[in-house]
């Protein structure tokens, strides 16, 4: 789960609601001016199910003992979530090879902080006996896409193709963190015209609107739907409160404009 505080209360996004707007973005990315994916579907799948290795969890979830406040995914053991980057990458490779490929390099690259792409990527309970898992992890999931990876999908195409999923990741979780009006998110390595990259900038004009600068959508404005529920920001008890609340909360539809 997604949590942030907003005033008196927790606004909370299923990272599968997370999935579905990165989704949408990726959609809107393939058929823009910039870089253009060969294998269009696969990336799209690829971000519309990222994070899905967490709707087991998020069916059930637990409350931080640390803070009485429901588990911000940041904040969780690397264990765990190391088990759920492994469902997704194994549910998505099933349906489409390439899309777990990139799925992969997606897991493998938030505990390098995207591959040395995005310095503010951090995991607050990482430490060195978590650092040992994370290194197997990494192994496991080189040796893995060395087999997957099509014969005819040069470097190039693929670090662009993953820089792709990245930027959809990225802009989603900028609303899920930021709110109506979130700080200017700076993206150095978007993927640009014939191999070259770019620096992608998203700033906020309103509540729930923001300008991206190169514009790098096939659709003008987009508009995106965000479902997130507000609790109460306050200590639980325990799980069971937590998970009672959950149900008994009306989710919300945001609606989010980009445009150039």
């Amino acid at each position: 789960m997604i949590v942030r505080r907003e005033g008196a209360a927790a606004s909370v996004v299923l990272q599968v609601d997370h999935d579905d707007v990165a989704g949408v973005l990726a959609e809107a990315w393939v058929t823009g001016p910039l870089y253009r994916p060969l294998r269009a579907a696969s990336v799209i799948v690829a971000a519309a199910r990222h994070d899905e290795g967490w709707a087991a969890w998020e069916s059930r979830p637990r409350v931080d003992p640390m803070t009485g406040r429901p588990w911000h995914f940041a904040d969780m053991h690397v264990r765990e979530h190391l088990d759920f980057f492994r469902v997704a990458i194994a549910q998505v490779a099933a349906d489409d090879g390439y899309a777990g490929v990139l799925v992969s390099m997606h897991a493998s690259g938030l505990y390098l902080q995207r591959f040395s792409t995005d310095r503010t990527l951090s995991l607050t309970r990482r430490d060195a006996a978590s650092d040992a898992l994370v290194n197997t992890f990494l192994s496991e999931q080189r040796d893995w896409r060395a087999g997957l990876v099509p014969a005819d999908v040069g470097d190039a195409e693929l670090w662009a193709d993953y820089r792709v999923l990245q930027v959809a990741d990225r802009l989603s979780l900028w609303w899920c963190l930021g709110g109506a009006r979130p700080a200017d998110l700076v993206m150095p390595a978007a993927p640009g015209r014939d191999g070259a990259d770019v620096q992608l900038t998203a700033r906020s004009t309103g509540p729930w609107r923001a300008r991206l600068t190169p514009y790098p959508l096939g659709v003008e404005p987009l508009t995106l739907r965000l479902t997130r529920r507000l609790l109460p920001d306050r200590d639980w008890t325990g799980d069971h409160e937590l998970r009672a609340a959950l149900a008994a909360t009306q989710a919300e539809d945001v609606e989010i404009v980009l445009h150039r």
